[in-house]
């Protein structure tokens, strides 16, 4: 597709590779790489998506903040703020990184609740518990938030 301007448009960064979360963060892997998937950049709402631009601003600094998500740190210090919205670009790159970092907390923390059982039960025990969380949203009738197990919905 060729925008108004003659150029390509910019394609959608790839999700992160959530398969690696077994290397990176002990033994989180089958149950959680298949189930902590992004979803969609577009179901982060804008207001989670500033929250976290905030929250990685105040970690390390508007300017690296800026470099991660590749804007300029006057956009992003007006986003962070609610004066405006970025590119849609610039929000796509947010969304992915919020995903992405959800992802990795929640393995962590699948981690942390089944780190006291045996190691052959710890990704049934994993699964159980998305899969328990995950119905859950479905019985209050909410949308499956970005975590959830794939093809559910």
């Amino acid at each position: 597709m060729i925008t108004h301007s003659g150029r390509q448009p910019e394609t959608a960064l790839p999700p992160p590779d959530l398969h690696r979360l077994k290397d990176e963060s002990g033994p989180a892997g089958d149950a959680c790489a298949s189930a902590l998937h992004p979803q969609d950049w577009r179901s982060v709402p804008l207001a989670t998506a500033r929250a976290f631009a905030g929250e990685e601003a105040a970690r390390t600094s508007i300017k690296a903040t800026a470099k991660k998500f590749g804007c300029g740190r006057a956009t992003l210090r007006n986003f962070i703020f609610g004066r405006t919205n970025p590119s849609v670009a610039v929000q796509r790159r947010i969304a992915l990184q919020y995903l992405a970092s959800a992802a990795s907390l929640a393995a962590r923390a699948l981690d942390d609740l089944t780190s006291g059982l045996p190691a052959h039960a710890q990704p049934e025990a994993r699964a159980e518990l998305l899969a328990t969380l995950a119905e859950q949203y479905r019985a209050a009738g909410m949308q499956q938030p970005p975590w959830s197990l794939s093809g559910e919905e």
